[in-house]
């Protein structure tokens, strides 16, 4: 029988695995569900064996990045793992120390997910021989100019320069987008520039992170174009774009894991590797947001699904007591429509499981929570989000909360940040409602910061700096946040 030979496997494909600092991992930006085996690589690995047998192929290449470095593997299609990053000189002649693959070294482990028996195998390899000069954050240690959000510190980590124009965007695995000079994602932890666009950067103002043809991009739409950046390449330094002539009349969206193309004339566009496809809509639906070669639609009875290939498949909506017309239809991800009702009184927000086509959360919200523009602000590593006023749950207890006055910029689990009677506010949500305290009592200068990210251990706020907009990383302080 013919050994396996792990450098023999083709260069393409290869699935890009990350792990966070915060023991989370993605596997082409698709957070991977957690099997109970005790290790976020092990669970990576399962799902990149699993990639491996749906492209028919025996093994498949992986990159592998952690808090520790980049590694680079072979993953087989009965989840074997071969190590094939290259190996840098020992430190001494015969010393030779395991690799780091997220938070423990990986030997022989035998790992049991969806019914598979995997084994995995790692190489040990050469310690790295360490730079000569150590790597130093932009703006460590610079103060921020205004109050920061309570229980964070005023002194950054780091602070990034932005753009006059740049939205920071966070990814599914923890990377901020930024524009600077150019188009670039930082590492959340160091702000250390991992990856740059090529030198002609994003045309429009605001970058999404989404998925064409199953692979992982950055997505930017300006009046005239669609254009995309991979982000499953090794190479990730000036990456260069795929670009997409869009009608002058088209509208981009990103509610769902792909774009979506809505133009008129009840046409949709589906974004593929090979370009904008259109597809017709029922006369009476609106396109909400898509996802895997299909898009959700809705009209005031029915939701459709519309695939690329093939008819377009009509539900019944859930319309709960007194609702009337629809104000707003959004996701809360590719499985959660969200639909808000207008009543005689007020609005009713729903929740709806689109597998099961049942309503698994509704309320009774404030006239005016949500308008017919708002979009969602999303968590990090949470299922919760807010539309307008109100705050979702969409995870294993989904629940709807009016937040009342809170406007928020940020989520965090169940703690929203925001202005409440044009005062910088943070509130604890639970399905009571939402308790809000100011960020002061005092009389300041300027308005406090609002963040724009927010995660368990830091938030990343904006503020000018002597005309210069940075990106300032605030760390937790002593004690609770409470």
């Amino acid at each position: 029988m013919t050994e396996f030979d792990p450098t023999a496997v083709p260069a393409f494909p290869v699935a890009r695995i990350q792990l966070t600092a915060y023991g989370t991992a993605t596997v082409n930006g698709t957070p991977v569900p957690v099997t109970g085996s005790g290790s976020p690589t092990e669970d990576a690995v399962i799902v990149v064996a699993d990639l491996a047998r749906q492209e028919g192929l025996d093994a498949i290449r992986a990159q592998a990045v952690t808090p520790d470095g980049e590694h680079l593997m072979v993953v087989t299609s009965d989840g074997h793992v071969y190590d094939i990053t290259p190996a840098a000189e020992p430190e001494k002649k015969g010393r030779r120390k395991g690799i780091l693959i997220g938070a423990a070294t990986l030997g022989v482990l035998a790992l049991v997910g969806a019914g598979t028996a995997v084994a995995v195998n790692v190489t040990e390899q050469p310690a790295p021989v360490a730079s000569s000069t150590p790597y130093k954050p932009p703006g460590a240690g610079v103060q921020l100019p205004v109050l920061a959000p309570p229980g964070y510190s005023q002194i950054a980590d780091y602070a990034i320069p932005l753009s006059k124009s740049s939205e920071p965007r966070a990814l599914p695995d923890g990377r901020i987008a930024v524009t600077g000079t150019k188009l670039q994602l930082i590492d959340p932890d160091t702000g250390k520039i991992v990856w740059t666009a090529d030198s002609a950067g994003p045309k429009g103002t605001d970058v999404h992170y989404s998925v064409v043809g199953g692979k992982p991009v950055l997505a930017s739409a300006s009046n005239r174009s669609l254009d995309l950046w991979p982000l499953y390449l090794d190479d990730t330094t000036d990456v260069p774009s795929t670009s997409f002539e869009l009608n002058t009349k088209a509208d981009v969206s990103y509610l769902g894991s792909s774009p979506l193309v809505s133009l008129p004339s009840q046409t949709v566009g589906f974004v593929t590797a090979d370009g904008i496809k259109t597809r017709d809509l029922p006369v009476t639906a609106t396109a909400v947001f898509a996802a895997d070669d299909t898009v959700t639609a809705i009209d005031s009875k029915t939701w459709w699904s519309v695939p690329l290939e093939g008819k377009p498949e009509p539900h019944p909506l859930p319309k709960p007591d007194g609702a009337q017309s629809i104000v707003l239809a959004s996701a809360a991800d590719d499985t959660h429509l969200i639909v808000v009702w207008d009543t005689d009184d007020d609005q009713v927000a729903t929740l709806v499981d689109l597998e099961s086509n049942t309503p698994v959360a509704t309320a009774p919200v404030d006239d005016g929570a949500v308008r017919d523009r708002d979009e969602p602000i999303r968590a990090q590593g949470n299922a919760t989000l807010t539309l307008g006023r109100i705050f979702i749950d969409y995870g294993k207890r989904p629940v709807i909360v009016d937040l009342g006055k809170l406007v928020p910029s940020s989520v965090d689990g169940n703690t929203v940040y925001g202005t409440q009677d044009r005062d910088a506010v943070v509130g604890t949500v639970n399905a009571a409602g939402v308790a809000t305290r100011p960020f002061t009592d005092e009389e300041l200068p300027e308005d406090p910061a609002l963040p724009l990210i927010a995660t368990t251990d830091r938030v990343w706020v904006m503020a000018t700096k002597l005309d210069q907009r940075l990106l300032y990383a605030l760390p937790l302080t002593e004690g609770d946040t409470e």
